[in-house]
């Protein structure tokens, strides 16, 4: 795996076509930093359809594994971009794409980033060499410790003063809190990575979109003779109607409910008069 950052043209061009002579994986700063803060499923197709175009050679063969990157040191956390009825329905969304997830410590229970009082310039990290040794102000609130319990210093360290000061919200925002509830950031997150580790279709069918709006992405991903799964995100405030059989002849007439980044996804769904909820992504089986 490779960071590059630049002009799209120029970051792909680290993929090789041969064994060992590039990156197999290129972390995906095109999805992270265009990702709009203002959400809309014509937004996420269309950064997912630009990096799919770019690495694909003549033949129209990937030259290299796409990810999916929502987060990182530089980047405001996903919870403070987006806010954190978003958290749950994004993560989602990039376990279902097709390609590797990527997870920055902390999105999968929703942390915030922190703002963190300092100088202006930056803080001293006594971790680094002489000489090198600031941390720069725009990385400083998405690098505070990881928020385990509630408990002092969030569980992250029995020091009387870590390094960088523990988000204040830790005590309702960790994993002790989050592990045994099922509507939790933490539980929909382990059930997506269970269900694509599992899945032939999550881990290899080929995606085929069936509707963008600036309100839903909605598609599919099969794998030939395995079950097939719809996804779709709703990245508006108020419940979306739409009939996906009049979109897509050849999906079922209904299937199964299994999954909804709300943590309460069960039962059986017609196709033809779906209801999908404001932030909410859901997943039915067919």
């Amino acid at each position: 795996m490779a960071e590059a950052k630049g002009p799209l043209k120029a970051v792909v061009g680290y993929y090789g076509e041969s064994k060992g002579s590039a990156a197999d994986v290129l972390y995906n700063y095109q999805f992270l930093e265009h990702l709009e803060g203002d959400l809309s499923g014509t937004n996420i197709n269309t950064l997912i359809d630009e990096w799919e175009f770019a690495t694909q050679n003549a033949s129209g063969i990937a030259i290299g594994t796409t990810s999916w990157v929502l987060s990182d040191m530089y980047n405001e956390r996903v919870a403070s971009r987006y806010g954190q009825k978003y958290v749950q329905a994004l993560n989602a969304l990039i376990f279902t794409l097709n390609g590797v997830p990527f997870t920055y410590y902390g999105q999968e229970i929703g942390m915030e980033s922190s703002d963190v009082e300092t100088d202006g310039i930056g803080v001293y990290d006594p971790a680094q060499p002489q000489g090198n040794n600031t941390v720069p102000v725009n990385r400083i609130g998405q690098i505070t410790p990881m928020q385990w319990t509630a408990e002092a210093n969030a569980g992250f360290s029995n020091t009387s003063n870590t390094w960088l000061p523990i988000n204040p919200n830790f005590e309702t925002i960790n994993v002790e809190v989050q592990k045994d509830d099922a509507t939790s950031v933490l539980s929909t997150y382990a059930q997506m990575a269970k269900l694509r580790d599992s899945s032939p279709s999550m881990l290899a069918g080929k995606p085929r979109d069936i509707l963008t709006t600036d309100a839903i992405y909605a598609f599919r991903r099969q794998y030939p003779d395995w079950p097939g799964y719809f996804i779709a995100i709703n990245l508006s405030d108020e419940d979306v109607t739409e009939d996906y059989n009049a979109l897509d002849s050849s999906l079922p007439a209904g299937g199964t409910l299994i999954f909804s980044s709300r943590g309460d996804g069960e039962g059986t769904v017609k196709f033809n008069n779906l209801v999908i909820r404001p932030a909410e992504t859901i997943i039915v089986q067919f």
